[in-house]
């Protein structure tokens, strides 16, 4: 299927060849930038989709027209097709953030590039005292914290439960009282028995 050299000159066809030109203009500026985003990966430069997603393709086409009507027209009818299939796959795949796949899959070749480990580095000094006394300060929190073992969460579920047993421990305290004065008859009457044999 061949093309004809000389198009139709109509309105309709200068707009598509316009729009074509401009898209093949944008599908240059895209291999550029993708270009530019493959060497700074591999020389382990970090890249931020806030970027890439800051310079998506200008919305009026009619913007870029006027430098690209200079162009041939027989030379744009040749590669319309292709260049306006690969601009649709390049306007997909621009307007789209980086994955976190491949922000990992980016950061995993920067670090093997530079020999760099996974692991966060080991502490190279540690202080015995330091941490005795940390471990002592977490004994002294464990400690604070089982004397609110059983307490409802609730603060005033809380506050009820402490006076319940306020009260409890206050008969508690009355029963020893009663039990005292028992106490010591039963003193006197062992040392009395003792004292005969």
């Amino acid at each position: 299927m061949a093309l004809p050299l000389t198009p139709p000159s109509t309105p309709e066809f200068t707009a598509q060849l316009q729009r074509v030109e401009t898209l093949h203009q944008q599908l240059k500026t895209e291999h550029a930038r993708a270009q530019e985003f493959l060497a700074k990966l591999r020389r382990g430069e970090e890249i931020h989709a806030q970027v890439l997603q800051s310079q998506t393709p200008p919305q009026s086409v009619q913007a870029q027209s006027i430098g690209s009507q200079q162009r041939s027209k027989t030379a744009a009818v040749n590669g319309a097709h292709s260049a306006q299939d690969t601009m649709c796959c390049c306007q997909h795949h621009q307007s789209k953030p980086l994955t976190e796949k491949e922000r990992k899959m980016a950061e995993e070749y920067r670090k093997a590039r530079l020999g760099a480990s996974s692991l966060p580095p080991l502490p190279t000094h540690v202080d015995e005292r330091e941490v005795r006394d940390l471990e002592k300060r977490v004994r002294g929190l464990e400690g604070r914290v089982r004397g609110f073992e059983g307490l409802p969460p609730d603060r005033e579920m809380a506050l009820l439960e402490v006076e319940r047993l306020r009260r409890e421990l206050e008969g508690l305290a009355r029963r020893r009282e009663g039990l005292f004065p028992g106490l010591g008859q039963v003193e006197e009457k062992g040392k009395a028995g003792r004292g005969k044999a």
